[in-house]
């Protein structure tokens, strides 16, 4: 927390697994940032957690919820493009 450095992951929850292989391909490979960056972007499935549950259970139960741990590092969920309430631990 220290730098404020972003650890350079996300979990991407497909609601419908008929576009994973659209998102595969949009996404594993791209170097497109806002900022200049030699970061390339890696597609992988997340083992072994599987399924919007199962990591919200890890991350809502994790010390970085702590109410001392500032907002921007917590990890956030969207539905429809729009931030929702993350489950209390």
């Amino acid at each position: 927390f220290k730098t404020q450095a972003c650890l350079g992951y996300a979990f991407v929850n497909a609601v419908d697994p008929t576009g994973v292989q659209a998102l595969w391909e949009v996404f594993d490979g791209s170097a497109r940032w806002a900022a200049s960056h030699k970061s390339v972007c890696r597609v992988t499935w997340s083992v072994p957690h599987q399924g919007l549950d199962v990591m919200v259970n890890r991350f809502r139960n994790s010390p970085i919820m702590h109410a001392q741990v500032a907002d921007e590092f917590k990890p956030v969920l969207f539905e429809h493009g729009q931030r929702k309430a993350f489950p209390p631990p």
